[in-house]
Parts: C-alpha cells; structure tokens; sequence
C-alpha cells in the first residue's frame, strides 16, 4: 500500500476499480471484494469532504476567537479602569486586579558631595 497523499491513494483504488470493470467477465468471483471497495472509496470521499470543511470550520471558529479574545482584553481593561476608579489608586486591593496602586517612593538617601582630594606637600 502506498504511503501518498490521500489523493494518490484514491486515484489507485478508483484504477483498480477501472481495471476490474474492464476484466470482470474473467473477475467474476471477486465481485463482492469490487463491492466493497468501491463502497470504502465513497466512504472515503465523503469523509474526506468532511474534513475538508472541518478545517475551514477550524479556520473560521480561530479567527472568531482572536475577536473575542481582543474584545475579552478591552473589556478587561475597562473593568480594571472602572474597579481603580471606585477603590482609588493607592487602595492595594488594586492587586487583585492585576493593577499596580500608586505607592509613595521611598527617598533616596543623599551621599554627601565628595571633596576633591588635596595634594599631599611635596618634599623640597
């Protein structure tokens, strides 16, 4: 059996179809194997369609989940607006919402201004 693609496969069992219909005078007794075959061809088919839309649905139903996850993030960042808005922005419960509350800074200590260095005396 050939590893090809799905088509190459179809197009081998519908030659072998094709043959048997030319030769079944002389096949007659593998008429219930043709049978089968050319129902699991169909099958095949048919299924394969399936699929085929299956993945344009896929595409489809990624793209409207992209949307509504950019949607999802504007909505998100309106309700943070609305939840610092009511609490204040220096409320910590801030932090349950992914929101970082105005805190005081603390000061920086300040390093006294160094002196230049004097030359020491040099010896006459």
């Amino acid at each position: 059996m050939p590893n090809g693609s799905f088509g190459d496969e179809i197009r081998e069992m519908e030659g072998t179809l094709a043959a048997f219909a030319e030769n079944a005078e002389q096949l007659g007794a593998a008429e219930p194997h043709r049978a089968a075959l050319e129902v699991i061809v169909g099958e095949a088919k048919a299924l394969k369609d399936r699929q085929d839309s299956y993945i344009a649905a896929r595409q489809e139903v990624t793209q409207q989940l992209r949307e509504a996850m950019v949607r999802g993030r504007e909505a998100a960042r309106c309700l943070r607006s609305a939840v610092r808005a009511i609490l204040g922005t220096q409320n910590e419960r801030l932090v349950q919402f992914k929101v970082a509350p105005l805190r005081k800074r603390p000061r920086k200590l300040r390093t006294p201004e160094e002196t230049p260095p004097t030359e020491p005396p040099q010896a006459a």
